[in-house]
């Protein structure tokens, strides 16, 4: 593990033996450690373990601005969520406390995963899933970014085909170009059963 460094996840073939791993920065070896050329492409029944797709502690912010501005782009990369596959989105905002509003939005394939205006509060702790419903191109997703008690709106559902490649993107507008809005934090873990 020399040429990679820390393991993210493990490549598993269809009779569930470990093949290959991929390493903290997102690249695909085999266990000798040597880069797979083209990526690995599991064999049928075969599949990708849970893994981190994409972490930063670093703040990216948006001011002097009244538009919609992308903080954080990450590639879902064909396939990587199988039929039964989720994403678990997590992310922490700021912003000032007053009347402007401040939009805060999270889109996979330019559909929206997540959308709000934001007033009176400080700062967001967002925890999501976006689950495939047995099939690549049909998903379902809260319709609030946080996670846990009983809401008076349902699920919702979404149509992007998670078989080809992708990209989620946290973006953020705020409705005072004086306003600040900062993508504090951010995680996103590829979960497949």
């Amino acid at each position: 593990m020399t040429n990679g460094g820390m393991v993210v996840s493990s490549l598993i073939d269809a009779q569930g033996c470990v093949v290959g791993y991929v390493d903290r920065f997102g690249r695909e070896r085999d266990l000798a450690g040597n880069l797979l050329p083209g990526g690995y492409r599991p064999a049928p029944g075969a599949f990708l373990t849970n893994q981190r797709l994409w972490q930063s502690g670093a703040p990216v912010s948006v001011t002097g601005t009244t538009s919609e501005t992308v903080l954080a782009t990450i590639p879902i990369p064909a396939g990587a969520m199988g039929p039964n596959g989720a994403l678990r989105i997590t992310a922490y905002w700021s912003y000032p406390n007053n009347a402007n509003t401040k939009n805060l939005k999270v889109t996979l394939g330019g559909v929206s995963v997540v959308s709000v205006g934001r007033t009176t509060f400080a700062s967001d702790y967002w925890l999501l899933s976006l689950i495939n419903r047995g099939l690549q191109n049909s998903q379902v997703r809260p319709v609030s970014p946080f996670p846990y008690g009983s809401g008076a709106n349902g699920m919702s559902p979404m149509a992007v085909d998670t078989s080809v490649a992708q990209n989620l993107i946290f973006s953020a507008q705020p409705a005072n170009a004086a306003d600040t809005i900062t993508l504090e934090a951010y995680t996103v873990e590829l979960l497949n059963p």
